[in-house]
């Protein structure tokens, strides 16, 4: 018997309404009952909501008017360090790239972007997320030693 994985909790931050609504239109009609999606446009308000429930995956802006990503990439690693997050930005600079790679960013895409590419991250990284906590499930098997076989 198949079990199917539990859906997707993804989170996207922007303060861009019609960049949300793109991203969340594009993810829910190709991941459909795989992803169950909520938007924030601020970091203070996306870790807000993390707080209150449970989030696999961010996708985040890094230019947004109250705090940027970068700020909300460090908290989230800080506190939640399982959690995925993808970086969707219009910054295409090496510097911008790099302070987010140091910062732990699990994806980086510069807008425009095809949305086939982030859908294939989010599961990529939805994958990853549960191996890691299929292994954190097994037991260590003890090594044993026999001494009587030389």
């Amino acid at each position: 018997m198949l079990v199917r994985p539990l859906p997707i909790q993804l989170l996207i931050v922007d303060d861009d309404e019609d960049a949300v609504k793109l991203l969340h239109f594009a993810l829910s009609n190709y991941l459909k009952q795989d992803v169950a999606i909520r938007t924030a446009s601020n970091a203070a308000s996306a870790l807000e909501m993390m707080q209150e429930s449970p989030v696999d995956v961010v996708i985040s802006d890094l230019d947004m008017d109250e705090t940027n990503g970068f700020h909300l990439l460090k908290s989230i690693k800080a506190t939640e360090p399982t959690v995925q997050v993808i970086i969707a930005t219009a910054h295409d600079s090496p510097n911008a790239m790099r302070s987010a790679l140091q910062l732990g960013v699990d994806d980086y895409f510069v807008k425009p972007f095809q949305p086939a590419q982030l859908i294939d991250s989010v599961l990529f990284l939805r994958d990853r997320r549960l191996r890691w906590h299929a292994s954190d499930l097994l037991e260590p098997i003890p090594a044993t030693v026999d001494e009587t076989v030389r």
